[in-house]
This record gives C-alpha cells, structure tokens and sequence, in this order.
C-alpha cells in the first residue's frame, strides 16, 4: 500500500525506486487510485494518458504476473460549490485506457451516483465539507462497495471475467 496526499500519475512517475520496490510485495493484483488530483489542476489529455501508461508500464516491468485494476475517481466539487467537469474528463480518459489496455477498471464515479452526487453523499455525513474528501463513513462505505464489488467478480468462473 502506497499513498501520499497531493499525489498523481506523475508524481510516482518521477520516483523509479517506487516501481522497483513493489516487487517487494509480490503483488497478485495492484490496485491503482489516482486521478482526482489531476482534475483539479490543469488537464492535458494526451499528458495524462501519457502518465497513466507510464505508470502502467513500470508496474507491469516490476510485476508481469500481477493483475491491474484502476478505479475512477469519485464526483467532487470545486470550491465546495461548482461543478468540477474535470472529474468526469479524467474518468473517461481512465476507462478508455483501460479498455484498451487489458486493464481492469472499477467506476466509483458511477457507483457514486454521477456528477453532483458528492452533494448527496455530503447530506448523508459520506463527504467532508470540502466535497471531495470523504468522511470515515464514507471511506467505509468505499471500501465495503469495492471489495463487493472484486469479490462478486472473483465469484464468477474465470471464462466469465
């Protein structure tokens, strides 16, 4: 488990012990998180897909038996208040790479409720008054909807994955 708040694509991109040093977990499936940072700062599509495949890459380079999974980020507000089209921008770009590189993907954004469904997570004490963190809650409830989720998926036989 890795993780540092602030953090994208780029930023692990840019540390190349990170990538040697999975190999210390003899990972049978990693598990990638990132993208909300993104779409709250400039977005360039090309360079984002650029990084994901960057970072895709040296997993695999590190980890050829390990499976990948990538989840969207979740729907977040900017300033508390507007509408962040970013998020769903960066959500796109995750699952057509995705999609097109044999990688699984997991769509918290969609399972969420969409864009503006942070409004209602907020309501249901699920988001920070930030509207886009999540409250402890909030994170349970993440993790409890996941690993349904990749326990349903590892329930069914293999040809049907």
């Amino acid at each position: 488990i890795a993780g540092a708040n602030g953090a994208e694509f780029s930023t692990y991109n840019q540390k190349p012990e990170f990538f040697k040093e999975t190999t210390l977990l003899k990972p049978d499936l990693v598990i990638i998180s990132l993208g909300t940072n993104e779409a709250f700062g400039y977005l360039d599509p090309n360079i984002f897909e650029n990084n994901i495949d960057a970072f895709v890459s040296q997993i695999r380079c590190y980890n050829p038996a390990a499976d990948i999974l990538i989840t969207t980020p979740g729907d977040a507000l900017k300033r508390k208040r507007y509408i962040n089209v970013s998020i769903e921008k960066v959500r796109s770009i995750l699952i057509n790479y995705a999609t097109n590189s044999n990688v699984a993907v997991w769509d918290l954004n969609t399972i969420m409720g969409g864009q503006g469904s942070i409004k209602k997570w907020f309501t249901s004490g699920l988001s920070q008054k930030d509207k886009i963190h999540y409250t402890r809650e909030g994170y349970y409830l993440q993790g409890f909807l996941f690993f349904n989720a990749l326990m349903n998926e590892l329930d069914k036989p293999a040809t049907k994955r």
